[in-house]
């Protein structure tokens, strides 16, 4: 939020007229963000009711990590902005469950909502059939955050049958997520680039060898379960790539950085793995010239001596030991 000056010259938050300050500016403003405050009268519960009664132009709402109560949260369903809305950030809301969401985006007239990114991370009371209600009315949504909504399970979802202009999706850390689940996702989700499922324990190679040319973007830390052939071949598969991230995969082997490197990225940007040897990344690095950022996890480059030598060889690219 960003406040203008000589509102709050020579006056403490207690003396401010909080109505007064956001009649003043909420015709012209376009992005409000209230992170993680908990303390009045910073605090949703004090600024919601106003904001929603004086920015008729609101773009992007982010109250991601706060405490609201579901009298606070109510205010969004009689807030008429809300259809233009592009973004929407409700990480960490504990309140917000099926019917609450329900509610924020059906409308008697079923209007068609503008959103295009909405972020759920953390939503812990959502369940499939609250998403799968509200789909209809988010026909143009192109980025969506599901990111450890632990609720969301013993249910195909169907709400991705909507979402087919969807280009960036993080499902990571939803355990129940089975290889029909992600292949439905594939099969209806046509524009989709960016995929993160860290931590699904369950995807295999079943689903993930239907990934295409079109993906800039994958995260797999943790899927411990795809198969050495699916590894050697990525490069194959999925040219495009920008970023990836790969992380304790069991078979992730020197193998893979040489095979990959035998038909390298073009475009790879970032890349964070954990299982190497020294020689086989140089190789891997040297067929790399456009990779910008490379982080290396786990302890196989310990010693002070070889991450300065990679540095001095790879000048172009930033390191990130851990």
């Amino acid at each position: 939020m960003k406040f203008v000056h000589s509102i709050f010259r020579n006056s403490s938050s207690e003396q401010i007229d909080w109505r007064e300050f956001f009649e003043s500016i909420g015709p012209t403003l376009i992005h409000f963000t209230m992170s993680g405050c908990y303390h009045e009268p910073f605090t949703p519960s004090t600024l919601l009711p106003i904001l929603v009664q004086t920015c008729p132009n609101l773009l992007s709402l982010n109250l991601r990590w706060n405490q609201m109560i579901e009298s606070t949260l109510s205010h969004l369903t009689t807030y008429s902005q809300i259809i233009h809305l592009h973004t929407l950030d409700l990480t960490g809301c504990q309140i917000l469950d099926d019917t609450m969401l329900i509610n924020i985006f059906i409308r008697q007239d079923q209007q068609k909502f503008a959103l295009k990114k909405l972020i759920l991370q953390a939503c812990t009371n959502l369940t499939w059939m609250g998403l799968d209600t509200i789909s209809v009315c988010l026909p143009n949504l192109t980025s969506l955050n599901l990111s450890r909504c632990i609720g969301l399970k013993t249910h195909s979802p169907q709400c991705f049958h909507s979402w087919s202009k969807l280009e960036y999706l993080d499902l990571s850390y939803l355990l129940t997520l089975t290889n029909q689940d992600l292949l439905d996702i594939i099969n209806h989700c046509h524009e989709l680039k960016m995929l993160i499922i860290d931590e699904c324990l369950n995807i295999t190679d079943e689903s993930l060898s239907r990934l295409t040319d079109r993906f800039e973007m994958l995260s797999l830390n943790n899927c411990s379960n795809l198969s050495r052939n699916f590894l050697l071949n990525l490069n194959e598969q999925c040219p495009n790539l920008h970023i990836l991230s790969m992380n304790s995969i069991t078979n992730l082997t020197d193998d893979c950085l040489v095979n990959w490197s035998m038909k390298p990225w073009i475009y790879l940007r970032e890349l964070s793995i954990d299982k190497y040897t020294c020689d086989r990344l140089e190789i891997f690095l040297n067929k790399h010239s456009n990779l910008k950022l490379l982080s290396l996890n786990g302890n196989l480059i310990s010693q002070k001596l070889e991450q300065e030598n990679l540095e001095r060889k790879f000048s172009n690219i930033d390191f990130v030991f851990q």
